[in-house]
């Protein structure tokens, strides 16, 4: 199956993700970028495209976004052109949209994600959240976007890229995200160093 990509980079609570949807399927991919510079982008670009072409698809097509802000029409020109060439290497077309010009896909799922992710913030009882715990809050609402089909879908977007996959419950909603838990700790292990004081007679 041939993919068309929507992506646009996406900033949340000061983090920049690089968000990716496939127009037919709707299958969301999140990816958090250390910088704007061309080989991080690049790279997250790769990782992108190898989850569809390790399922049998391929990814012939891009459809970019520029926003309206000055600081973003000036990184999007210089990142957009770079990845341009660098994805026509892999034999990927990339389009660039007009400035007044957005992909519908992309922007939907940005409000979509974000609505999302505040929504569960509002439940947490933490003032501030370390970057690891936001990244994890963008990768959890992403992965139940994915697990639910879409209007007009028999299956969910991550079993038409990923195969038919039957989600067990009693494993991924034990507890919600952010959620405090008191985790076992086994003891009576007796191969490491910790117990060698218990066990000295």
């Amino acid at each position: 199956m041939n993919i068309i990509l929507a992506i646009d980079v996406m900033y949340f609570t000061g983090l920049s993700f690089l968000v990716t949807v496939s127009r037919t399927m709707g299958f969301i991919t999140v990816s958090f970028l250390r910088d704007r510079k061309k080989k991080t982008i690049v790279d997250a670009l790769k990782q992108v495209i190898t989850v569809y072409k390790g399922k049998g698809h391929s990814v012939l097509m891009m459809n970019f976004t520029e926003q309206n802000q000055p600081v973003h029409k000036i990184l999007g020109d210089n990142e957009f052109e770079a990845i341009r060439e660098s994805m026509t290497e892999m034999g990927i077309e990339v389009n660039v949209r007009a400035k007044e010009e957005h992909v519908p896909e992309i922007k939907r799922q940005h409000r979509v994600i974000k609505e999302r992710a505040r929504a569960v913030i509002q439940t947490l009882p933490y003032r501030r959240m370390p970057k690891k715990m936001r990244i994890a809050l963008l990768q959890n609402v992403i992965f139940w976007l994915n697990n639910i089909p879409n209007m007009g879908q028999d299956q969910s977007p991550r079993d038409l890229v990923c195969g038919e996959q039957v989600l067990i419950y009693k494993t991924v909603c034990r507890i919600p995200l952010g959620a405090y838990a008191q985790v076992h700790d086994d003891q009576s292990m007796i191969n490491n160093n910790a117990n060698d004081y218990f066990n000295c007679t």
